[in-house]
């Protein structure tokens, strides 16, 4: 199917023709809709990675990586099942017998900048789940808290401004099922989640 194609897109198509050598072979497309193995990440997620490293507690080690594997794991309702903590910890850089401690330090900082929540849905200290936040939202709240640097806001609303995103507002057509849905764990037991219609991340 023919595509019109736009001023922005005839320019990259220059920039691959004259520097890139042979990119028609090489060529790739992150759609997650149409190739496995991609997911569909917020342009702004640098940024707030970057705000999550400014703002971790002194004694926190940097907790931007491990935001970052989330999204790369993350499904469109927003929720990171965690199998196995040791892959996540590795895919962070720790090592899965002594990074333990650190990357779970670095999950509580992002929990308490609003960007996540972590569930532990069967009574003990194993996490099933992790939910990411819409991360505008948590961008708002720590703003309204005065704790977001005047420097990244200025980036971030410029980056906002460029690639056309609005700002996150309260959904007013999420459909919420009168009853919860059962998640089966690992462990044979069930626990329930509640069952939303995804609201689409800018």
């Amino acid at each position: 199917m023919f595509t019109r194609m736009g001023v922005a897109d005839k320019r990259r198509l220059e920039i691959c023709t004259e520097y890139w050598p042979n990119w028609q072979d090489e060529q790739w497309i992150g759609d997650s809709t149409s190739n496995k193995g991609w997911v569909i990440v917020p342009r702004t997620i640098d940024l707030v990675a970057t705000l999550a490293k400014r703002l971790k507690p002194k004694k926190s080690s940097d907790p931007s990586r491990i935001y970052l594997n989330l999204w790369c794991r993350v499904f469109s309702q927003g929720v990171v099942e965690v199998r196995d903590e040791r892959e996540l910890m590795y895919a962070c850089g720790y090592s899965p017998s002594r990074g333990r401690r650190t990357w779970r330090e670095g999950l509580a900082a992002l929990e308490k900048l609003g960007l996540i929540i972590v569930v532990k849905p069967w009574g003990d200290d194993a996490i099933g789940f992790i939910c990411l936040r819409h991360p505008d939202l948590a961008v708002q709240r720590l703003d309204e808290k005065g704790l977001v640097p005047h420097e990244w806001k200025a980036a971030y609303e410029a980056r906002m401004k460029e690639i056309g995103a609005s700002h996150w507002q309260p959904s007013t057509d999420v459909e919420t099922d009168s009853k919860a849905a059962p998640v089966r764990s690992g462990k044979g037991k069930q626990t329930q989640a509640r069952s939303t219609r995804p609201v689409s991340v800018a």
